[in-house]
């Protein structure tokens, strides 16, 4: 009997086993592929007329964790402008384009020959351990749309760790080149890492990238004990990972999917001598639908002077957002809870790996089971939820528990009282209403009706009236304001239209003054609102909330959070349109267009998570980079 297996974690076991008895018959053979606990059970048979006997044999594979590689540091992400120094310009580009392949990168142009452009990063390094391996990894090259010509000669990259050159190289090509550097005798300290930019002779074009500089820590993940020499091939259930290697000379690389996409090669020529170690070269992979690659290589002895790692990027899902589907709950509503989950990680998510529970009150909700999710995809839930009829703040709770962690995110509901209609307050006219209404400590929201046929339809609800976010002693607070006496009026010569003015104390007991005023045009569905805010003393204030208007909610739609207004943009005095400023990354970009082409301003809404984080410097007047910034005028 032969049997041959290979225990590298996330690497296809085999089990081989076959047996002649005495007259030359070939007994049972078997063939399987396991990845964790295994047991193989074989009953071989003798003729007829020989003694029959069984043997099992069984064999077990503990199941291991795959090997991974972690992200310590992003730079992209750690990147502040006062970082840099002796540059004519530096940002983060999401994405950059060089040899137009697009990603991530962190742009550096030096402003002088004589002084390099430098980058100083303050970065704590973990410790590393015997079966571990710490790189800073990235792609470098010159931005697309450089034109090569007299004096243009290009950039060298320097990378020092406190001061120690640890790599240098001079490229004038616009494509990108993958490259790391071990950062293992440096583990365990604060250390600082300088990106370095010389300009060489001049700064014609010197538009360099640092694609997606990272600091990368393998666990478990070295593949210099695999005996697979005379085949240049192994097989490994990690499909969204990293690959690390270390090769003097040439070699080439193949990552091969099972699911028919196209395969991941690169090559890599060093000029080190084959006694030397070579340069590390750095790729991530990722093949969204496959279950196992393979890896090759050529030349086939070049595995026994390289050196590989290949590790597994981790998922990270997290909770980003947890709500009713509702702007307005009254008591004994039936209102769908929305759980909302990302995965952030550079992983992929295996189904079922993460559960989600939630709880409202002390009611607990069926759990579910996350299904599979890709680097950045995302997963919305929904439980159907009967609100109590007892009044008040209701905590929604949710939790992602995977294996070893535990994520919480919680809200805060309020279910509303089901009041008559007649304490109600109502403005309208023959084709728009809109219905303050009344709950126990005042008015709290409306909801804005239009005419359809011969009745009413719900269009929308108003809500709230008056929110402020403010910052007092014991930290930011969110409350409200609800108006206890509304002052109508009505005549058939003037707008139907409600004034409120409400007084109320905050957490610091600093008075302030909430004032509305509300009407409608006659034949035209159209409202007019007027909002006046007054505190007795300065107040730090981050959000003024109100009127929030939310279309479809408790009809046939839903709470919306933000809106896009073609051909609108708030401008401040002078100030050009679709400027540098960007609102909401990732949802509306507004860069500079180009002078000579038409382009299309945009006004962009958002309330609640979607808004944009409070401003940095809120001391400046309506935004820290407007090109018109400056300190209010008071």
């Amino acid at each position: 009997m032969c049997v041959q297996s290979h225990t590298l974690a996330g690497l296809r076991v085999e089990f081989r086993s076959s047996r002649r008895d005495h007259s030359g018959t070939k007994g049972l053979t078997s063939n399987s592929q396991h990845d964790s606990n295994v047991g193989l059970r074989m009953k071989l048979l003798a003729p007829l007329w020989s003694v029959v006997f069984a043997v099992a044999i069984v064999f077990d594979v503990r199941a291991q964790k795959p090997p991974t590689v972690e992200v310590v540091t992003d730079l992209l992400e750690s990147f502040k402008p006062e970082l840099a120094h002796d540059v004519l310009s530096c940002e983060v580009r999401r994405p950059a384009s060089a040899g137009e392949i697009k990603q991530d990168a962190l742009f550096e142009h030096p402003k002088s020959p004589s002084r390099p452009a430098r980058i100083n990063f303050q970065l704590r390094l973990p410790s590393v351990s015997e079966n571990q391996l710490l790189l800073f990894a990235f792609d470098l090259g010159l931005s697309d749309g450089i034109k090569p010509g007299h004096g243009v000669d290009g950039v060298r990259f320097t990378i020092q760790v406190d001061g120690r050159q640890v790599f240098s190289r001079e490229t004038g090509e616009a494509r990108w080149q993958s490259h790391a550097v071990d950062l293992t005798p440096f583990a365990g300290k604060q250390r600082e890492l300088t990106l370095i930019i010389d300009a060489l002779q001049n700064t014609s074009y010197d538009w360099a990238l640092w694609g997606s500089p990272r600091v990368l820590l393998f666990h478990k993940a070295s593949l210099n004990d695999l005996k697979t020499n005379q085949t240049a091939h192994a097989s490994f259930r990690i499909t969204t990972g990293c690959i690390a290697l270390q090769h003097p000379g040439h070699i080439r690389i193949r990552l091969v999917p099972d699911s028919g996409d196209a395969a991941l090669e690169f090559s890599e020529t060093n000029s080190a001598p084959l006694t030397g170690s070579g340069e590390w070269l750095v790729k991530d992979f990722g093949f969204a639908r496959a279950n196992t690659i393979d890896l090759e290589w050529e030349p086939r002895e070049a595995r026994s002077v390289s050196n590989f790692w290949l590790g597994a990027y981790p998922a990270k899902p997290g909770l980003i957002r947890v709500s009713a589907r509702r702007a307005v709950i009254t008591a004994g509503d039936t209102v769908p809870l929305r759980v909302e989950v990302i995965n952030e990680g550079r992983g992929k998510l295996a189904a079922e790996e993460g559960l989600v529970r939630l709880k409202v009150g002390k009611e607990l909700l069926p759990s579910r089971a996350l299904p599979a999710l890709g680097p950045g995809e995302s997963w919305r839930g929904e439980w159907p939820w009967r609100a109590p009829m007892k009044t008040g703040p209701i905590t929604l709770e949710s939790q992602l528990v995977q294996a070893e962690t535990t994520n919480r995110l919680n809200s805060e509901l309020r279910v509303l009282a089901v009041d008559p209609p007649d304490h109600d307050v109502t403005i309208s006219n023959d084709l728009l209403s809109v219905q303050f209404v009344r709950q126990p400590d005042g008015f709290a929201y409306a909801k804005v009706l239009a005419r359809q046929d011969s009745g009413w339809t719900q269009v929308a609800v108003w809500h709230p009236l008056f929110r402020i976010v403010s910052d007092t002693k014991s930290g930011e607070r969110v409350w409200e304001i609800h108006p206890r006496e509304a002052r109508l009026t009505k005549t058939p010569e003037r707008d139907d239209s409600v004034a409120f003015v409400q007084t109320a104390r905050d957490k610091d007991g600093v008075e302030w003054e909430a004032r509305l005023h509300a009407s409608v045009e006659p034949d035209r569905p159209i409202a007019r609102l007027h909002y006046e805010w007054k505190a007795a003393k300065p107040r730090q204030v981050r959000g003024l909330l109100g009127p929030n208007i939310y279309v479809g909610d408790g009809t046939s739609g839903e709470a919306k959070t933000w809106g896009l207004f073609p051909g609108l943009e708030y401008l401040f005095g002078a100030e050009p349109s679709s400027n540098l400023r960007d609102f909401a990354p990732n949802l509306a970009d507004r860069r500079t267009p180009h002078p000579h082409k038409n382009t299309i301003p945009l006004m962009a809404i958002s309330v609640g998570p979607d808004s944009q984080a409070p401003p940095e410097k809120p001391n400046r007047f309506f935004a820290p980079d407007s090109l018109k910034d400056q300190p209010p005028l008071l």
